[in-house]
């Protein structure tokens, strides 16, 4: 795993959506064909949703992936992490998730997301300390808590 990758976030612009039209189809075609069949609508209107929430993941000066946090007074949510395969196993989700949970525990609010049964990233949120709140056939529903420890920094 590297971790000495510079990696910056920015807002999306309307010349991404095509980017982030494809990075959907690279990274999650195959999880969501799992459980649904594709459907090039419903998965654009998943990358238009909360749009104004997204953030382009760049490296080294490389669009390279989304990351969409939505927050609220009660929550932070955890809308979609995705990253180009030639990029993944370098640490970068980790880190772009260890500081969300950093911010989280400074304002003392939980992180929710969901996430299909068979997206390999459920290793990752349960080494990070998400814990399943629920779940149905196809998805856990997961929830990361600050603890007091936490609380007191």
């Amino acid at each position: 795993m590297q971790s000495d990758v510079t990696i910056s976030l920015r807002a999306v612009v309307e010349r991404d959506i095509p980017f982030l039209e494809s990075l959907r189809r690279t990274t999650m075609r195959q999880v969501i064909e799992n459980h649904y069949p594709w459907s090039d609508a419903a998965q654009r209107e998943r990358v238009l949703s909360h749009l104004e929430y997204a953030r382009i993941i760049s490296c080294e000066g490389s669009d390279i992936g989304l990351l969409k946090v939505v927050s609220s007074d009660t929550e932070i949510h955890l809308s979609q992490v995705q990253i180009l395969p030639a990029y993944q196993g370098r640490g970068i989700g980790r880190r772009l998730i260890r500081k969300i949970l950093e911010e989280a525990a400074s304002s003392k609010l939980p992180i929710t997301l969901h996430v299909l049964r068979s997206n390999r990233a459920i290793s990752l949120y349960r080494a990070l300390g998400f814990v399943v709140s629920k779940e149905d056939e196809h998805f856990l529903f997961m929830q990361w808590t600050p603890k007091q420890e936490d609380l007191k920094q």
